[in-house]
């Protein structure tokens, strides 16, 4: 499902896509998905924040 999401994204000319991942259960599903750590934490939630270059 998100590879068919990220598809649709990039055919409407989105190259790039942010999420935060729950550090309990989201950050290894959204990594082996491919996205990577920016290094910066959102300051609401405290999440970790993510993204993927996509094409």
């Amino acid at each position: 499902m998100s590879n068919f999401i990220e598809k649709i994204i990039a055919i409407n000319g989105t190259n790039n896509i942010y999420l935060t991942a729950n550090a309990d259960n989201g950050i290894p599903f959204w990594e082996a998905m491919g996205y990577s750590f920016t290094g910066k934490i959102h300051d609401k939630n405290g999440n970790r924040i993510y993204e993927k270059y996509i094409s």
